[in-house]
């Protein structure tokens, strides 16, 4: 998925201004794309954990259980990005479904719509 790609790309950059800080140097502050990336992979792993969560409560299987407990790891990452660069977390106090960004809120309802029908279909819910 071409946002999982972003995602380890941006979390390479930021892991090397991270050790840079840690040694001493200054970290570079984030240009506005940067920051737009981090805010939507915010809520991308919010929302992929919530979709995987759901399904886990519907279908009780074991591998959705295990997939939201990896988007909760990423999504702790992004937000401890958020926090070393002074941005505020738009998935503050947001209960699951929630979202800022339109497009995740459809695709979360999207998803879940599509997982509650049958297991093969939260499966192939979960691959998209």
């Amino acid at each position: 998925m071409n946002t999982r790609r972003q995602f380890a790309s941006t979390l390479m950059g930021f892991s090397l201004a991270t050790r840079a800080h840690s040694q001493g140097r200054p970290v570079p502050s984030l240009n506005s794309t940067e920051t737009d990336r981090l805010l939507f992979m915010r809520e991308e792993e919010k929302m992929a954990h919530d979709v995987y969560v759901f399904a886990d409560e519907k279908w009780n299987l074991r591998i959705f259980r295990n997939i939201a407990q990896s988007e909760a790891t990423h999504f702790n990452q992004v937000g401890s990005l958020l926090t070393r660069y002074g941005i505020a977390d738009p998935s503050s106090a947001k209960l699951p479904g929630e979202f800022v960004n339109p497009q995740l809120t459809t695709l979360y309802l999207d998803l879940t719509a599509k997982s509650a029908l049958s297991l093969k279909d939260a499966l192939e819910a979960g691959v998209i």
